[in-house]
């Protein structure tokens, strides 16, 4: 995997996107993918495709980026990355459904508590315990 995930706003506009930017031969498959936010018209994650577009999925809360994140006074996004899938979270700082372990910065989270991801990128046919050097760029 190129780049793993991050942030994707433009133009101050909400909400946010999750992205997966990958080597060749990795395609995700919406029916597969178990988050409650929107993916992508396009899921080839190939950064060389799609003007390096990736494949993304938007968050489902508005208040996720930009001037509406910043009047909810920020928030937390968490991602969980296995071998099987990657998983995206965000609460909204007023959000009463942020879980206790993430709200206090606990030592270790539990995820298994933490309800379904917006985002979740499943091993369809990537390789997701590849990752390239950092240093390396997408394009």
């Amino acid at each position: 995997i190129d780049e793993c995930i991050g942030p994707k706003g433009i133009n101050d506009a909400g909400p946010n996107a999750s992205t997966l930017h990958t080597t060749d031969n990795c395609t995700m498959n919406a029916d597969n993918m178990i988050g409650t936010g929107q993916p992508g018209p396009d899921m080839n994650c190939f950064h060389q495709a799609n003007h390096n577009k990736g494949c993304q999925v938007q968050a489902d809360k508005p208040n996720s980026y930009g001037p509406a994140l910043n009047a909810v006074g920020g928030g937390w996004y968490a991602m969980e990355r296995t071998s099987d899938f990657i998983n995206v979270w965000f609460w909204p700082r007023n959000d009463p459904a942020v879980p206790d372990d993430v709200r206090n910065g606990a030592d270790q989270v539990n995820p298994v508590h933490w309800g379904k991801p917006y985002a979740n990128f499943v091993n369809n046919d990537c390789d997701l315990n590849i990752i390239l050097d950092p240093g390396e760029t997408t394009g």
